[in-house]
C-alpha cells in the first residue's frame, strides 16, 4: 500500500467533484470546512490505513462486518472471482448482481424477468476495471489501491419498481454518531438513467436538511424504514474507528442489509454544508485514530 501520497490542487479537486458553492479555495494546512477535512483525512489517515483499504473493498469488508457482530446484516455471497473468465457464467443464480469489489457504478444485474447477455456483462465488467484503474489516482483516492480486486457475485435485492435499484439509505456519521440520513429512491443505472429522489435528513431532529445536498429535494413527509433503529444500532458500530465515514444499507423484508463502507463520498455540496459538516468533524483527536487505523 501506498504510504505517501501525491501533490494535490485542493481547488481543482473540489471542481472534479462538481463543488459549486465553494467558500475559498481549499485549505488543507489549516482546514475548516468540511471539504477541506475531508481533503486532510483522505491524504494524511484513510491512505495510509489498511483498515480504510480493507473496508473499501466490498469482499474483504465482510470480515470486518462480521467481526463487529453484525454478520447477520450481509448480503446472501454466491461466489468470488478473480477474473471475468473465472465467473461461472452458466451457472449463475436467476438473479443476482455482480461487481468489482474495488470499484463503483458498473455493476452487472441478472433478472429472471429480463433477458441477460452475457457478452454484454463481460464488457461492463471490463470498462469498470479499467476506469478504476485510473480513477481514484487522479481523485487521490489511493486507500483504493491497497487490496486486489475481485469479482463479487451477491443476491440481488429486490426493488419496488421493476428495473431500479432497491432504495438506499446511506447513514453519514461522524466520530462514530449517525448524523445525517440520505436516501436516494427510484434509481436506475441499467437504462443509463441517473434520475432519482433524494432526501437529506437531520436524524437528531427528523427534520430535512436539503439546504445540506445540491442534489436532495425538500421533502414534506419524513417515512423511514421499519429497521431503521436496528440501521442506526449497526451504523453506529461500523463507524466507531473512523472521524467520518458513510455507512449504506438497503432494507429487504423488515431487515437491514449491508451495502458498504463509504469514506470520501461524492457530495454536492452547498455553502452550508461545508461549514455545518465541517464543525462536525474534529482532527484534534487524530492522534487516537492513527493508533486504530495505521499500524
Amino acid at each position: 500500500m501506498a504510504k505517501h501520497f501525491p501533490a494535490v490542487n485542493a481547488k481543482e479537486e473540489m471542481k472534479r467533484q462538481k463543488q459549486t458553492e465553494l467558500i475559498r479555495e481549499a485549505d488543507i494546512r489549516n482546514p475548516i470546512y468540511f471539504n477541506e477535512k475531508m481533503l486532510w483525512l483522505k491524504y494524511h489517515l484513510y491512505n495510509k490505513s489498511d483498515i480504510v483499504a480493507m473496508c473499501y473493498n466490498k469482499y474483504m469488508v465482510r470480515e470486518y462486518v462480521e467481526n463487529k457482530g453484525l454478520a447477520h446484516i450481509l448480503n446472501k455471497l454466491y461466489f468470488v472471482s478473480e477474473r471475468i473468465e473465472d465467473i461461472p457464467w452458466s451457472g449463475l443464480p436467476e438473479e443476482c448482481v455482480i461487481k468489482l469489489s474495488n470499484g463503483y457504478y458498473g455493476h452487472v444485474f441478472k433478472r429472471k424477468d429480463a433477458p441477460f447477455d452475457i457478452e454484454k456483462a463481460k464488457k461492463i465488467l471490463r470498462n469498470t476495471k479499467r476506469r478504476c484503474s485510473f480513477a481514484f489516482r487522479i481523485s487521490g483516492d489511493l486507500f483504493v489501491y491497497g487490496t486486489k480486486p475481485v469479482y463479487v457475485c451477491e443476491k440481488l435485492i429486490k426493488a419496488k419498481k421493476s428495473g431500479a435499484l432497491p432504495d438506499d439509505y446511506k447513514i453519514h456519521c461522524f466520530h462514530g454518531v449517525p448524523r445525517f440520513l440520505e436516501y436516494i429512491h427510484d434509481r436506475n443505472y441499467e437504462n443509463k438513467s441517473n434520475f432519482f429522489e433524494s432526501a437529506f435528513i437531520d436524524i437528531a431532529n427528523m427534520v430535512d436538511r436539503s439546504d445540506l445536498e445540491g442534489e436532495a429535494s425538500p421533502i414534506d413527509k419524513i417515512v423511514l424504514p421499519s429497521s431503521f433503529d436496528e440501521m442506526l444500532e449497526c451504523a453506529k458500530k461500523l463507524s466507531a474507528d473512523f472521524p467520518y465515514v458513510r455507512v449504506d444499507f438497503y432494507e429487504e423484508n423488515g431487515h437491514p442489509v449491508f451495502g458498504e463502507l463509504t469514506f470520501t463520498p461524492y457530495h454536492l455540496q452547498t455553502k452550508t454544508s461545508l461549514k455545518e459538516l465541517g464543525v462536525l468533524i474534529h482532527l484534534e483527536y487524530i492522534e487516537k485514530y492513527k493508533r486504530i487505523l495505521i499500524s
